[in-house]
C-alpha cells in the first residue's frame, strides 16, 4: 500500500515538472521578441528578385518594436509597427499593432491597422520561425485596399503576390522607427492613440 501511494506520488510529482518544463519553454512569440528588448525584423528585394516576381508590389518589409511586453491593455501581447514600402508608389506604408503567441506554441500572431479606418482595415500575419533569426510571415490582407485606407466597396480577393514573407532578425537601428511612435521606454502616447 505505501509502495503503491510513493509510486502514484512519484509519477504526480513528474507529470507537473513536465509542465513547468513545457509552460517555461519559450513560445514563438517570445522568441521573436525577447521579454524587455527591441526588435526588428526586415527585408528588402533586390531588382532580380521583383523582375522574376512581377506581382510582388512590397520591395522592402519591417516589423519592430522597442521595449518589448508592455502592451496595455492585452496580457501577453507586444506592440509594433509595420513599414512597408512598394515598387508602385513612393509613399510608405506605416501601420501599428501588436503580436502575440498563436493557438499553437510554434505559431504567433500579429495584427496591424492603418490610421483611416482601423475597424475595417487591417494586415495580419501569422507568424513562425524556421530558424532563430528568421522569421516567416504569412499575410492575411490585401496590400492595395489597406494602404488606400478607404473601406473596399467590393471584394475580389488579394490582387497582389505578397502573401509570403522571410523576415530576417536586424539590429534595431537597421528598421525604421517611425519618429514620435516610439521611444526608448516603448511605444509612446501618439502609437496608443493609433491602436484600436
Amino acid at each position: 500500500m505505501i509502495r503503491r501511494r510513493l509510486h502514484a506520488l512519484t509519477l504526480l510529482a513528474a507529470f507537473s515538472t513536465a509542465a513547468i518544463a513545457q509552460d517555461s519553454v519559450p513560445n514563438a512569440a517570445h522568441r521573436a521578441f525577447p521579454e524587455g528588448s527591441d526588435f526588428c525584423f526586415a527585408r528588402a528585394y533586390d531588382v532580380k528578385h521583383l523582375a522574376a516576381h512581377p506581382r510582388q508590389i512590397v520591395t522592402s518589409l519591417q516589423i519592430m518594436g522597442r521595449n518589448a511586453w508592455l502592451a496595455d491593455p492585452v496580457s501577453g501581447s507586444v506592440h509594433a509597427t509595420l513599414v512597408a514600402q512598394f515598387r508602385d508608389r513612393a509613399k510608405s506604408l506605416v501601420m501599428h499593432g501588436a503580436c502575440w503567441r498563436g493557438d499553437e506554441a510554434e505559431k504567433l500572431q500579429c495584427k496591424f491597422v492603418p490610421k483611416g479606418n482601423p475597424d475595417i482595415l487591417e494586415i495580419g500575419i501569422q507568424g513562425t520561425l524556421p530558424k532563430p533569426d528568421v522569421l516567416r510571415a504569412e499575410i492575411g490582407g490585401d496590400w492595395k485596399t489597406v494602404r488606400r485606407g478607404l473601406e473596399p466597396t467590393y471584394y475580389d480577393g488579394v490582387t497582389t503576390d505578397d502573401t509570403t514573407f522571410l523576415l530576417n532578425r536586424r539590429p534595431a537601428s537597421a528598421c525604421a522607427f517611425p519618429a514620435g511612435f516610439w521611444t526608448a521606454k516603448g511605444p509612446t502616447k501618439k502609437f496608443m492613440e493609433q491602436v484600436p
